[in-house]
């Protein structure tokens, strides 16, 4: 969300370096998991495996997360339309 901040007050140089940070943090995990099958990394939190029932999610941002389905009632709203 800093990085939305940012961009508004014109800083697109901070943005640039946010979206910098996050790719290499992305690219990692995904580079880990296709080694491994685990997308830890020592950039990261602990990433739980994602289960049906806790839908461990890493939320990337300016500090990056996991948060449990953290999108579980907006999708239960949606199969309801």
């Amino acid at each position: 969300m800093a990085a939305r901040r940012r961009l508004a007050a014109g800083a697109d140089q901070e943005l640039q370096s946010y979206d910098g940070a996050n790719l290499a943090r992305m690219s990692d995990a995904w580079i880990a998991f296709a080694r491994s099958g685990d997308p830890n990394h020592p950039g990261l939190p602990h990433w739980a495996p994602f289960t049906p029932e806790t839908g461990a999610t890493m939320l990337f941002d300016d500090t990056c997360s996991v948060a449990n389905d953290p999108d579980r009632e907006a999708l239960r709203v949606s199969d309801r339309l």
